[in-house]
Parts: C-alpha cells; sequence; structure tokens
C-alpha cells in the first residue's frame, strides 16, 4: 500500500479527488511538475488502484489499468495500492459493505471522515485462490463494461436532448424563419403569481432540481422543518412553475403533484392553457437561464438574489398550442429513452450489488 514513489516526471497527467466518479475517470489534466500541486505524489503502474481515503463512503475509487503516451500521477488524496492477487478481485472487494465498514469505523473527523493509509493497511481481508479471482473478476468487469456503456448513453442522451433545446431556443433568439412568427410576452403577461396559505394538511412538496417536487418524506436525507408553520406554505396544484433561491443556475422547477411548498418560493400559474412540457423545457434552458434570468440577478456570492420586478418582466417566446403540443411530444420521447436507460443502468446497478454480496463473503 502506497509503495515507494519514483520521481515525480517532468509532465504528466494528474487525478486529483474530483476526477473520478463511481469507478469512471471523469476528467484528469496534463500538467508540469512545477505547477503540480504538493499533492501530486502518486505515480501509478498498470493495475495500481486508487482507494479514495477522504470520505470513502462515496465509493469514488480507481482502478488504473494502461500506460498512455505521458506518465500518470495522482494524489496523496488516495491511497495508492499494489497487489500480486488479481487487482480487479481486489478493487471490486474494496466496495464490498463489510470492507467498507470496517474503513468507516477507523475514519476519523466528521464533515470529510478520513483513513489514513497505516489503519487502511491493517484491515484484513479473505480472498480465494487465483484461479477463482480471475473467474470472479471477469464477471464483475462484464458488468463493469456495460455499466460504462449505459452511463455514456445517459449522458450522450442529455447531451442530446439540451442540444435539441438549445439549438430551438437559439435559432428563436436569431430570429430563424423557422421559429421567427413565435410571439413574444413578459411573464407576467403569461403567468400569475399564486400565493395561496392556510393549507396545513396537504403535501408537503420539496424541489429535487431537473425533477421538480417530489413529497419531502420520499426525500432519503432529513428535511426539518416545523409543522406549525405549515400554514405559511403556498399552495401549488400540478403543472405550476416554482422558482425557487437557485433558479438563477438550474432554471424553473415543475410541481409533480399539487401540495405546499416554502413560502420563500414564488409560485406561477399560467393564465391560458399552455404545454407545461415545453414550457419546463424553456425555463430549463441556457437561453431563458444566461441570457434572461441571470441578468435580474443581484448580489455577489451567497448573497445572490432575483430582482423581482425585473423576473416579471423577462420576455419570454409563446408558440401557438398546437406547435407547443408538437415540441412537447419530441421532448417526451427524448426523455422516454432516457428514462429507459436510467432504468436498464439501474438494474444492472442492482444486480453488481447483489453479485458483490453473494461472491465476495
Amino acid at each position: 500500500m502506497n509503495p515507494k514513489t519514483p520521481p515525480i516526471p517532468r509532465t504528466f497527467y494528474y487525478i486529483d479527488l474530483e476526477s473520478v466518479e463511481a469507478g469512471a475517470l471523469i476528467k484528469d489534466n496534463i500538467i508540469s511538475s512545477t505547477e503540480a500541486p504538493s499533492r501530486a505524489q502518486r505515480v501509478l503502474q498498470p493495475n495500481d488502484i486508487l482507494y479514495q481515503t477522504v470520505r470513502p463512503y462515496q465509493k469514488n475509487n480507481y482502478i488504473f489499468e494502461s500506460e498512455r503516451n505521458l506518465p500518470t500521477v495522482a494524489s496523496t488524496g488516495y491511497a495508492q495500492v499494489r497487489t500480486t492477487e488479481n487487482a480487479h478481485f481486489i478493487y471490486e472487494l474494496f466496495h464490498t459493505p463489510r470492507f467498507v465498514t470496517d474503513v468507516l469505523l477507523r475514519c476519523t473527523g466528521t464533515s470529510y471522515p478520513a483513513i489514513n493509509g497505516s489503519d487502511l493497511n491493517d484491515i484484513k481481508i479473505a480472498y480465494p485462490n487465483q484461479d477463482e479471482q480471475k473467474k470472479i473478476a471477469t464477471f464483475m468487469q462484464i458488468l463493469d463494461k456495460r455499466i460504462d456503456a449505459q452511463r455514456r448513453l445517459v449522458e450522450a442522451l442529455k447531451s442530446y436532448k439540451r442540444g435539441v433545446i438549445q439549438g430551438l431556443f437559439s435559432n428563436h433568439i436569431l430570429g430563424n424563419t423557422t421559429y421567427n412568427h413565435w410571439k413574444e410576452y413578459t411573464i407576467k403577461d403569461l403567468f400569475s403569481n399564486i400565493i395561496d396559505k392556510n393549507h396545513p394538511t396537504e403535501d408537503v412538496l420539496t424541489i429535487i432540481q431537473g425533477v421538480g417536487t417530489v413529497p419531502r418524506n420520499s426525500v432519503e436525507r432529513r428535511i426539518s422543518y416545523d409543522a406549525a408553520s405549515l400554514s405559511t406554505y403556498k399552495k401549488v396544484n400540478q403543472n405550476d412553475f416554482i422558482l425557487h433561491l437557485r433558479s438563477f443556475e438550474g432554471g424553473l422547477e415543475i410541481a409533480n403533484q399539487s401540495g405546499i411548498v416554502s413560502p420563500a418560493y414564488t409560485v406561477l400559474r399560467s393564465k391560458q392553457r399552455v404545454e407545461s412540457c415545453f414550457f419546463y423545457a424553456y425555463f430549463r434552458s441556457y437561453e431563458f437561464i444566461n441570457r434572461k434570468l441571470r441578468s435580474t440577478v443581484e448580489g455577489i456570492r451567497d448573497g445572490k438574489s432575483i430582482n423581482m420586478n425585473a423576473f416579471w418582466n423577462i420576455k419570454i417566446p409563446l408558440p401557438d398550442l398546437g406547435e407547443q403540443e408538437s415540441l412537447s411530444r419530441l421532448f417526451a420521447s427524448i426523455d422516454k429513452r432516457l428514462n429507459l436507460t436510467l432504468k436498464l443502468l439501474g438494474c444492472t446497478l442492482d444486480l453488481k450489488r447483489k453479485m458483490i454480496s453473494e461472491l465476495f463473503i
């Protein structure tokens, strides 16, 4: 564990703690030794395992499989594990509930629990002979490849949807003849500000960005609130839109069901019949967030807020209802494929978790 490190090369790929997510390398940068942070110390060899020692419950570990055109160096935020056993087997063993529990019991700190290399090295593990390790590792690698392919498809579909929506609204802004018949109205022309309180028995809803509202009691993280204050919460109907405290980053959200939401939110209800799917796409588009909504933001850093007078006077497009419905069907078809891919990914991840619990005793 943490084998003797050779001299740091002059130029190299650098893997820091933000570079790995769920076993996948999502980014690495080419840097020189003169600009490298002091934590750039782990010079990697093929089949080295990087074990995240800070917040290890995230399981953002990585197995380095092959050399590239330049050396690769990792942060000391990882323990560097080199083994004479099957590296892929050991890598999977590191993700078993028993091993993770043993690690967490040895961690120190609260906000950023971490384990040091010597304590990690002291954890005892059980493993079969090399032939059985290879069989298990090969099976798990097949699952990992399928998971990786499904994740890449999910990201491709998300990127495709963003591209379709951005292209659509950008063409409108640029006056493309296909879309220049769209009329423009201010938000206050099309939506009303709903302040409907005193419904304490309604379902309490919370917001998940990109998803919309969900019942607060269905969220895993505990969200505290004073039940006595529920009479001050605002009533929302299904397909109302919600301006929340961080909308200038992710756009407006949508109410997926009726219920009540925090009084800190602004509830928008359409004054005429509109396709909510069309406007939800627009309210979360690059064009709306970056070209319209952010121009209403006041303050800096954590003190940022939206000037509500400016917000209500933002001009937004309004195609006729038939075109809204047509575009909504396009967005829905992409979402259907995306949701199916996410479901398949979830099933494969569940299968892997089940296999880990059965194969690693």
